[in-house]
């Protein structure tokens, strides 16, 4: 099975390093030896090798054109026509907005006839119905699991598992990304609210940013902190029954 990557980042690179390990073993008791074949990249060179590029070598680099063999790849679309590939990894950098250029590098590998894999949430989040179509219509598998959860099985579970059930909707953090903004916002949103809190209670910014002045006031942070949590606790009890509300209603 010949696989070419388009995008070599961290997704990509961790990728080829499970490839030579468990992946791989799973794969080879599966009855099927990988190897890849292309990988290219927006900004560190283009790589094609039928006989299969030495893996080890292209993670301790972020050169590639060295291990290209053949005729110069003009652009990734031309990577994409010329690689020989009976899987396509789609692993580019997300464009929230269009999706692009995943979607078309997706489409291009379609129309080709190969397989296509992608880890990208474009694809799935702005062309999925127009990409199953054609993956259909070319007897191909458009498979996107990756896309959230970190590989999660999530679309796998409701396809493979729940066959009988119409599921009606799901909530979560669907991403690692998410799930740390999240986080700092609460950090961030708590921190302001103290800060607030003691700024209310008649300390000077300076007297805030200096640690060594707290012990001065010690009453003041520590009802500026009680009250932090007060109002936190509040917006999350209120959030929780806001969310379900609107689940008894979908219901």
């Amino acid at each position: 099975m010949r696989l070419a990557l388009v995008g070599f980042g961290n997704v990509g690179r961790r990728f080829v390093e499970l490839l030579s390990g468990p992946y791989g073993r799973i794969l080879r008791r599966a009855g099927a030896e990988a190897r890849v074949t292309g990988i290219a990249t927006a900004r560190h060179g283009i790589a094609i090798d039928a006989r299969g590029l030495p893996l080890s070598r292209c993670l301790r680099t972020r050169g590639l054109d060295g291990f290209h063999r053949g005729r110069a790849v003009a652009s990734t679309a031309d990577f994409i026509r010329r690689v020989p590939a009976d899987v396509l990894l789609e692993l580019t950098t997300l464009d929230p907005r269009s999706g692009q250029p995943a979607i078309a590098h997706v489409r291009a590998g379609l129309r080709r006839g190969l397989h296509v894999i992608t880890a990208n949430k474009g694809p799935a989040a702005c062309g999925l119905r127009s990409l199953w179509t054609l993956a259909r219509k070319k007897r191909r598998r458009f498979l996107f699991e990756g896309a959230v959860m970190d590989g999660t099985p999530i679309f796998n579970l409701v396809a493979r598992c729940l066959p009988g059930a119409r599921v009606l909707g799901f909530r979560g953090m669907l991403n690692t990304t998410t799930a740390r903004t999240g986080g700092a916002m609460g950090v961030a949103l708590s921190a302001t609210l103290f800060t607030y809190g003691l700024a209310a209670a008649g300390l000077s910014r300076a007297e805030i940013e200096s640690p060594q002045t707290w012990g001065n006031a010690p009453e003041v942070f520590v009802h500026s902190f009680n009250h932090t949590i007060h109002i936190v606790n509040f917006f999350t009890i209120l959030s929780v029954f806001f969310s379900a509300v609107r689940g008894s209603r979908q219901e």
